[in-house]
């Protein structure tokens, strides 16, 4: 029915098959093809098609009540021309299902399998480029709602620090100026959990990279297989653990005091890219 109802229009409309072709952005042998039934358009083409032709889809699909025009043999002799020059099918694309018929237009996208293999599927450059368009509308979304995250958990962050200096500053320990260093405090917890969230800067690498200096690997211990050997061996595997652990720790401070530093620098620049690119995360 719709093979029929496609080259019914398209003799009222007194456009050829390359014309309908140029029109819809496909190849006049896809026309043809859909015309003796062998394929059918996509969704978005059938829509198209009803468009151009000034019908409903469901009368492009199902039962169409037009009067049906004479065919012009002129029209016939230039389709059966295009019919007979038709190029070979190089492949067809799994996505659509329409076939391909210039190399330049096959796509060999790689995907992974569900037994964790990889492998390819072919497609066309079309739903390649609507592929690629959804990656980058999902990334944005991804995008969007991180900074919404870093909003809320970098305000709740900044609020516990905040609320923390403030029973610091009702303190006997608490000195003049220290109200500065609050709230110095509390704007830097904001700005490093935010870039956190952001991801689409530096700092997390940066604080990871620098917490990482205190995880060392201590040398090998040779004692003696006696009873004050192994109290020896305990003894320096214990005080070993504590270095490890002290270093770790002094590393982490560190690692958190240069991070709060370099965010109150990077989040203008963060929060400004996180707008106008979205889709510039570490996310995939």
């Amino acid at each position: 029915m719709l093979s029929k109802n496609i080259k019914t229009l398209r003799m009222q409309k007194g456009i050829t098959q390359k014309e309908l072709a140029e029109k819809l952005h496909v190849t006049s042998q896809a026309v043809s093809r859909w015309e003796q039934g062998d394929v059918e358009p996509s969704i978005d083409t059938i829509s198209n098609m009803a468009k151009l032709f000034e019908v409903t889809t469901d009368e492009l699909i199902g039962e169409l009540k037009v009067k049906v025009a004479e065919e012009k043999p002129e029209k016939e002799k230039e389709e059966k021309v295009t019919k007979e020059s038709a190029k070979p099918v190089l492949a067809v694309c799994e996505n659509c299902n329409e076939p391909i018929y210039e190399g330049k237009n096959i796509i060999r996208k790689t995907i992974t399998n569900g037994d964790g293999t990889t492998g390819f599927k072919v497609i066309c450059n079309n739903c390649h480029k609507k592929d690629e368009e959804a990656k980058l509308d999902e990334q944005k979304r991804y995008g969007v709602s991180q900074r919404i995250k870093s909003f809320v958990w970098g305000g709740i962050i900044a609020a516990i620090v905040l609320a923390s200096g403030i029973v610091y500053l009702n303190s006997p320990l608490s000195e003049s100026g220290d109200i500065i260093m609050v709230l110095l405090l509390s704007i830097s917890a904001f700005t490093f959990s935010s870039c956190l969230f952001l991801k689409n800067n530096f700092i997390e690498d940066k604080f990871l990279d620098i917490a990482s200096w205190g995880f060392v690997t201590f040398p090998g211990l040779i004692f003696d297989l006696s009873f004050d050997g192994i109290i020896w061996l305990i003894g320096m595997k214990i005080i070993f653990w504590l270095l490890g652990f002290v270093l770790g720790f002094l590393a982490t401070l560190l690692a958190l005091f240069v991070s709060l530093a370099l965010s109150l620098f990077a989040y203008p620049f963060a929060i400004v890219r996180s707008f106008r690119h979205p889709e510039m995360t570490e996310e995939v």
